[in-house]
């Protein structure tokens, strides 16, 4: 564990700044030569699961204590994971007095530590060659029992391990960053990136505004629907259409009766979009293994500018040995259509949106365009629309 500036004196990194508070966040920066070819990410823990990077730096990762359970109502399951109760906590002083509310926090507290502990596992264990950990001196009457506590009682105020000058004994593997290097125009042991262009798949879409809807009162309510549509739509991997009427009542108990519940039941139920919740079978597919990504940001260079959005819900068809071979990009719009005629026209909206996804799924897992799928789920209407490959 180091401070920021014995941090910025070992490497030549500036001091981090920022962060978000109680969430870890792994800042990677590769060195020149190193694996990644020089690239750095910042993100959080949750979206690394899997991956190594070859210098870990974890910033403000102090938080609040590890046991600290959701806020909203508490839900008991049976060992089926089925929905016992549900009920609206009272005050801490009148819960802790009562053996099956205590019992309820105890558990809930419990499986939040659990989560916590295993989300800090997935970020201390991401570092192929180095990682550095950074926090604060810890206040003087502090009890919290959160990451910083755990790591003080673990490891103490100061602990280090290793050559502290490890990436001195990497050679660049040669490149333009060699050669900027030879002509005295990268200092220090780590280049300086190009700033690229940013662009989000979103603002690509093509289509015209009704000047009307600028001035309905009603507008930031329909954006607020459909963050809530998708996340729900987030919740769900792989649903039988047996399961839903349960998943429906755990979301009105936890949630709340509201239009966008309403919403995701409806397309979960819908028999035109079951091909998308029911898990597929595995006969006559060896043993492939399939994979889902719901609401999975990324970042990736494309033609010489930086995109950063995030997928709605894709899934990954994997070989036996691990090989993507095939993938399906599916893309939720709340648009509002009230006809099937207008379901062409709202489509190609979407298309330029669609196939820049699907270049970058292609990027990221090497699966050739023509076996990438995409598809627009119009959640109003019940229905998906097959979105064609254009060529950019």
């Amino acid at each position: 564990m180091w401070s920021g500036a014995d941090l910025s004196q070992q490497t030549g990194l500036e001091e981090p700044t920022g962060g978000v508070t109680g969430q870890p966040e792994v800042a990677v920066q590769v060195p020149s030569g190193a694996s990644m070819g020089g690239g750095s990410q910042v993100c959080i823990e949750r979206t690394v699961t899997g991956l190594g990077f070859d210098l870990v730096i974890l910033p403000d990762i102090e938080g609040k204590k590890l046991a600290t359970r959701r806020d909203g109502m508490a839900v008991k399951r049976t060992s089926e994971r089925t929905v016992e109760w549900v009920f609206e906590l009272p005050a801490k002083i009148f819960a802790e007095r009562d053996t099956v509310l205590a019992a309820q926090v105890l558990e809930d507290e419990s499986a939040a530590a659990y989560e916590n502990l295993c989300l800090l596992y997935v970020a201390m264990t991401r570092a192929k060659r180095a990682m550095y950990l950074i926090i604060e001196p810890a206040p003087a009457k502090s009890t919290s029992l959160n990451f910083t506590r755990l790591l003080r009682d673990a490891l103490g105020e100061t602990w280090s391990h290793g050559d502290a000058r490890w990436f001195e004994s990497i050679e660049a593997a040669g490149g333009p960053f060699s050669e900027a290097l030879d002509r005295g125009e990268a200092m220090g042991p780590f280049s300086r990136r190009v700033r690229r262009l940013t662009r989000t798949p979103s603002a690509i879409k093509q289509s015209e505004l009704n000047g009307a809807l600028l001035f309905e009162l009603t507008r930031g309510r329909s954006a607020d629907f459909g963050t809530a549509v998708h996340e729900r739509f987030a919740e769900i991997e792989w649903i039988l259409p047996s399961r839903i009427a349960d998943q429906a009542a755990e979301w009105r108990a936890r949630l709340g009766p509201d239009e966008a519940t309403d919403e995701a039941v409806a397309c979960l139920s819908a028999p035109g979009l079951a091909e998308i919740w029911v898990e597929p079978s595995s006969s006559g597919m060896g043993k492939s293994v399939v994979e889902v990504w719901r609401e999975r940001p990324f970042e990736v260079v494309l033609d010489g500018e930086w995109i950063s959005g995030v997928f709605d819900r894709v899934v990954v068809k994997r070989s036996s040995d691990g090989q993507a071979v095939e993938a399906t990009v599916v893309d939720f719009k709340t648009d509002r259509i009230s006809s099937e005629a207008a379901i062409r026209s709202a489509a190609d909206k979407h298309t330029a949106q669609l196939n820049l996804y699907r270049r970058v799924v292609a990027t990221l897992t090497q699966i050739e365009i023509s076996r990438i799928r995409c598809e627009v789920v119009f959640t109003r209407l019940r229905c998906a629309t097959r979105i064609p490959w254009v060529e950019p």
